[in-house]
């Protein structure tokens, strides 16, 4: 095994098995040794790696430069034009373009406006103990998790988002909470982010105050 620096590694990546088309990965990184036979890389002090508009950083990961996949293990950050996450770390397949976030994970869904035939997209934010998800359709499941928009905060046991659809569910002792302190429960609840509407399912419970009139 042996360590070099400045490292500098170039994958190319066939696209859905297409052999003429491929995609460029960069790496990027202080130190790097590696296992010849397993085709392991080890990567060590400002890891970056860059796939189309995708950066990610950390501290330490690993590469697998045959099944294109990579482990980043220390204060993961994923970068993207829609999207900013954060967790302490990160399993990515390079290939499939999915990963899985695992603790202290922190997502921010940027404002994205509309655009011909598409409608603009709210901002809001995820706090997770796991997150599943998916870099191209912008999909995901988290689990053990919180979702804060300016309309209401949701949280859950499991979080599952369809970006295309804009809608949500928040699944088992799923609760919303509303600005004016309106509290919803259910098992299930779905919205839909973008025409501003909800449902709730199973064991429904609602909670709201209000104001003695005075005098």
């Amino acid at each position: 095994m042996n360590r070099f620096g400045s490292g500098l590694i170039l994958i190319l990546l066939a696209c859905a098995g297409i052999a003429i088309a491929a995609e460029e990965v960069k790496v990027t990184c202080k130190n790097v040794w590696g296992d010849t036979e397993k085709k392991i890389n080890y990567l060590e002090g400002d890891v970056r790696i860059v796939q189309g508009t995708t950066v990610i950083t950390t501290e330490r990961a690993q590469v697998d430069t045959d099944q294109k996949k990579a482990v980043f293990e220390a204060k993961v950050k994923l970068t993207h034009p829609e999207v900013t996450i954060e967790a302490d770390g990160l399993e990515y397949d390079l290939k499939k373009k999915v990963g899985t976030f695992k603790k202290k994970v922190v997502m921010n869904r940027n404002r994205i406006k509309a655009a011909e035939g598409q409608k603009a997209k709210d901002p809001f934010k995820l706090f997770a103990e796991e997150l599943y998800f998916e870099t191209d359709t912008k999909d995901f499941t988290a689990q053990a998790c919180r979702i804060e928009h300016r309309d209401f905060t949701g949280e859950a046991v499991n979080i599952e988002y369809n970006d295309r659809l804009q809608e949500l569910w928040l699944k088992n002792n799923a609760r919303l909470i509303r600005p004016q302190g309106e509290i919803i429960r259910g098992n299930r609840i779905k919205i839909n982010i973008s025409d501003k509407s909800f449902r709730v399912f199973d064991s429904v419970s609602v909670e709201f105050e209000v104001e003695e009139e005075s005098g």
